[in-house]
């Protein structure tokens, strides 16, 4: 989108171009590479609307489409120019973006993504659901910064100042969207035994089994909303919103574990149990990314995820015991264990059939050409019954193998769609 964002600046006319250089980062503010924090320099910088001096009266201008793209900021007799791009992909704040979290991703600013070694150091039946999406709608939010360029910034992480949905933004989320689902209030067992208490509560606080993670979102973009007066149906005035734009990506990460629901003397819930909160919780996540959304005006119709989820999984501290697939047996009948000669005539004093291999053998252990005859035939035979014999044990040791590893195997769903998610309990059911 292409829009004009005009803004009231107390500066006097010489201002112009250290203002101008303060936004592209020239001249003495070269040093400040961050772009954040030109920004909040930027935003000292901004008039009230109503304020005057020296009878040079300041108001805001009206904001109105603007098809080449740029932002003109009216300063006394000069004006600025601040460039927006119609590809939220490639505007500089983007850019930012990813390179703060290139930059930071090392030290854990980042919504995490566990593994195996991970999840079996949990108490068992731990489950974690890993979801990565794309907004299919934009996503907003408010943040509490005191200074900004506008009024209406999206929620960023303090240290990377990259758009964020905080893990308590989830729980909440998840709360209203639960409440909805089993048509109950906060006080149901169901709900504190998922999410613990209510906000407020003093007695008996429990927490609850399920955590969540942030979400850092690759993108940012201003959106624009135009109220409209129900008198004439015309726009009043545009308003500009700070939001995550449709098309970036994000990741919806959380973990449950089995906690007791009353006391740590009891027994954790057993496997039955555990299906059935992964069944709520399914239902509820798709609930809430592709029905209602989450976020700001999502009753809009904001915050809602695409339906494709390449690389999503759930992954739980639950052993599979699977009978797997064998391969064929090189024979239909098990060689003995031990060679059986046609005759006893060469075997030794101990019952053991002797193996020449050498003709000089031959011609010390065995008189006669004719006994040398019959030792040959019964040497073949014993040739034979040895590759046989190897066959079947390197068989039997492969089949014990893949016995021990699919009784070592985690349960691990992959998913591919948001509908997925409704039927997770019967995807896990049919896994084991």
């Amino acid at each position: 989108m292409s829009y004009e964002w005009h803004v009231d600046y107390a500066l006097q006319p010489n201002d112009k171009q250290d203002l101008q250089d303060l936004v592209d980062g020239k001249g003495e503010f070269e040093t400040i590479t961050d772009l954040y924090t030109r920004l909040r320099l930027l935003a000292q910088s901004v008039s009230d609307s109503n304020w005057n001096t020296d009878a040079k009266s300041w108001s805001k201008r009206e904001t109105r489409p603007n098809v080449r793209g740029k932002v003109e900021i009216p300063c006394s007799y000069q004006k600025l120019t601040l460039r927006y791009h119609d590809h939220p992909q490639q505007t500089s704040y983007t850019q930012y973006i990813q390179t703060q979290m290139e930059a930071y991703a090392t030290v854990g600013f980042v919504t995490p993504r566990l593994d195996k070694a991970d999840i079996t150091i949990l108490p068992e039946h731990s489950c974690f659901l890993y979801i990565p999406f794309t907004l299919a709608e934009p996503y907003l939010s408010k943040d509490d910064v005191p200074f900004y360029v506008h009024e209406n910034p999206v929620c960023k992480e303090c240290v990377l100042r990259t758009p964020i949905v905080k893990s308590t933004s989830w729980k909440g989320a998840f709360r209203a969207a639960l409440r909805h689902e089993l048509a109950t209030e906060d006080k149901d067992a169901r709900l504190v035994a998922l999410l613990g208490n209510a906000k407020g509560e003093e007695k008996a606080f429990r927490r609850g089994r399920l955590t969540f993670f942030p979400t850092f979102f690759n993108a940012l973009e201003v959106e624009v909303i135009n109220p409209h007066a129900r008198e004439t149906g015309a726009g009043k005035q545009p308003i500009h919103i700070e939001g995550v734009p449709q098309g970036a990506q994000g990741c919806f990460a959380l973990l449950y574990t089995p906690l007791s629901p009353d006391s740590a003397q009891e027994p954790l819930p057993d496997w039955s149990q555990v299906l059935s909160d992964l069944d709520l919780v399914g239902r509820v996540a798709y609930t809430l990314l592709a029905e209602t959304g989450f976020g700001a005006k999502a009753a809009a119709g904001m915050g809602r995820a695409a339906a494709e989820i390449p690389g999503a999984y759930l992954l739980a501290h639950h052993w599979l015991i699977v009978n797997p697939q064998l391969p064929a047996p090189p024979s239909s009948i098990s060689p003995s264990k031990q060679f059986q000669p046609e005759s006893a005539e060469f075997l030794d004093v101990t019952g053991v059939w002797p193996y020449y291999t050498t003709d000089q053998e031959l011609e010390v252990h065995i008189l006669g050409n004719k006994a040398k005859s019959r030792y040959k035939r019964e040497r073949m035979a014993y040739r034979e019954w040895l590759s046989a014999r190897e066959q079947w044990d390197a068989w039997e040791k492969r089949c014990e193998q893949l016995r021990a590893e699919a009784q070592h195997d985690l349960l691990r769903l992959d998913l591919s769609q948001l509908d997925e998610l409704n039927h997770l309990r019967a995807q896990v059911e049919e896994k084991i």
